[in-house]
């Protein structure tokens, strides 16, 4: 309690409410500035001892401190939902329903509700109208949220590292799109070699010049100093590696320290196709493999009949796949696949012959 015999209610017990005369010299705040009561209690808080006196809501309302608690309990659900079903590529999508403003036939729908068996308050939660941060758009700013973080963390690991080559490669996807997906390899103070992905972005145009902006842009955002770069790293296609307009001449003449190597890989399948195409044998196989999956893969009445004749003979392998034309790895998967099905296969064809 202030000592003040002076002290004006209006600012004390009952509230000030003559808004306006507030700015009057007689009469408002300027008034109560030099009263001894505002002077007392201008010096008590001063002079009052260090506390940390949290939330003003917290103090004013415990009811309010409970409901923040539970809120922010159930937003951290949320969030390791959405980072759990991101880290498994699994889709969040489902059927939005209008009547509950959710999606209840989706992955993430259904896993709160999994969840909820250990947290009841998440059906609560999700039999709310709005305020549930559950829509698509609250999804979608929580994976940048993370991907930005992801991203930073990764540009600090570069960085204290300070060189680094970028790699990158054109590919199309599934709705025949070009894309350019770029890598960063760097190495940390243990020696140990790290390649991180930082980007897939779309292309408008496969030129040089298109592919070296997006480059320079992703380096750009990722705060790593392309003079820092050490090497680069693509295709022998003419466009990444030619030596008047290619990507690699254009980075060089911007840091000379950055040398092109032809990607690994690339010139590793190059050279064994070549080799092999030299000999007949080998060449016939790869065909014969590539017309067997195609004969069972894009058929679905002759891929059934083959799964059904596996079920009969038990055979646990794996089954017959497409053969893809530049991974050798799954090349070597679809070769065996042809050997390990070779009666199954050949059942196959004699029904087929018979329809």
């Amino acid at each position: 309690m202030l000592t003040s015999s002076t002290a004006d209610p209006a600012f004390t017990k009952n509230g000030f409410c003559n808004w306006k005369n507030a700015l009057e010299k007689k009469k408002g705040f300027q008034k109560h500035e030099s009263s001894d009561s505002h002077m007392e209690a201008v010096a008590r808080y001063v002079t009052a001892p260090a506390t940390v006196i949290g939330d003003v809501g917290d103090l004013l309302c415990e009811e309010h401190a409970l409901e923040k608690s539970k809120n922010r309990k159930i937003l951290l659900t949320i969030l390791s939902n959405i980072r759990y079903l991101a880290r498994q590529a699994l889709p969040l999508r489902g059927d939005w329903n209008t009547e509950t403003m959710c999606e209840v036939n989706s992955n993430f729908h259904q896993l709160l509700k999994l969840r909820s068996q250990e947290n009841p308050e998440i059906i609560e939660w999700l039999q709310k109208r709005d305020e549930k941060y559950t829509s698509p758009e609250i999804q979608n700013e929580m994976l940048e949220a993370m991907a930005f973080g992801m991203m930073r963390k990764i540009s600090a690991n570069i960085q204290n590292a300070t060189f680094f080559t970028s790699m990158a490669d054109e590919t199309a996807d599934v709705s025949n799109k070009e894309q350019l997906v770029i890598c960063i390899r760097w190495v940390d103070h243990c020696f140990v070699i790290h390649e991180d992905y930082i980007g897939m972005h779309p292309l408008e145009r496969t030129t040089a010049d298109q592919v070296v902006a997006i480059l320079k842009n992703a380096l750009l955002r990722m705060n790593l100093n392309i003079q820092h770069a050490r090497g680069q790293c693509y295709d022998g296609a003419a466009t990444m590696a030619g030596e008047k307009t290619g990507v690699a001449t254009q980075i060089k003449t911007i840091n000379g320290k950055c040398l092109y190597t032809h990607c690994y890989g690339h010139a590793l399948n190059l050279a064994v196709a070549d080799a092999i195409k030299s000999v007949q044998c080998l060449s016939d196989s790869l065909d014969t493999v590539r017309e067997i999956g195609k004969l069972v893969k894009k058929s679905p009445q002759r891929n059934t009949k083959l799964d059904k004749i596996r079920a009969e003979t038990k055979n646990e392998s794996r089954g017959v796949h497409a053969f893809c034309p530049t991974r050798w790895t799954v090349r070597g998967e679809a070769l065996a696949a042809v050997i390990y099905n070779h009666a199954e296969l050949m059942q196959l064809w004699n029904w087929s012959l018979t329809l």
